[in-house]
């Protein structure tokens, strides 16, 4: 297929691809793809991808929210996986205000470790670097559970 005729395609159209057939498209293939096309790929058609290809799709989709856990997992290798998965740091920043996770509900939210044996320290308001607005404070520390004001000197 010639790389500009992949506007065309809808994601009805992409989930239909045969999985093997997609390891002829390369980077040009996928950067001329509309986002819900790229979205709609399976797990069996992206282990199919060229590696230029999967970039391709990093160069196009500015956020992998849309895209189904096991694929975002293809994309993205273990050990590049900063946080330990490729689930939203936001759905996960909120379980932090009650009970921590369970392993399930981590796996749920596309993270792949129990955070055990990590603490959460409280801050000291000498610690926090200048110029951070006491409201742009506050809601990063009730994101991460520990409400209250920060004491600043």
């Amino acid at each position: 297929l010639d790389p500009v005729s992949m506007a065309g395609f809808k994601a009805d159209q992409v989930a239909n691809f045969d999985p093997v057939a997609v390891e002829g498209f390369g980077r040009g293939h996928m950067t001329k793809m509309d986002f819900d096309a790229l979205a709609a790929f399976r797990l069996d058609q992206v282990v199919h991808l060229d590696h230029e290809a999967k970039q391709g799709i990093g160069d196009t989709v500015p956020e992998f929210g849309d895209f189904d856990m096991d694929v975002r997992k293809e994309f993205i290798d273990e050990d590049a996986r900063r946080l330990g998965g490729v689930g939203s740091f936001e759905e996960l920043a909120a379980k932090f205000g009650g009970p921590p996770p369970s392993p399930e509900e981590l796996a749920e939210l596309g993270w792949d470790k129990a955070f055990d044996g990590i603490e959460f320290e409280p801050v000291d308001g000498s610690d926090i670097p200048e110029g951070i607005q006491d409201e742009a404070m506050q809601k990063a520390l009730e994101a991460f559970g520990f409400g209250g004001t920060p004491s600043t000197n």
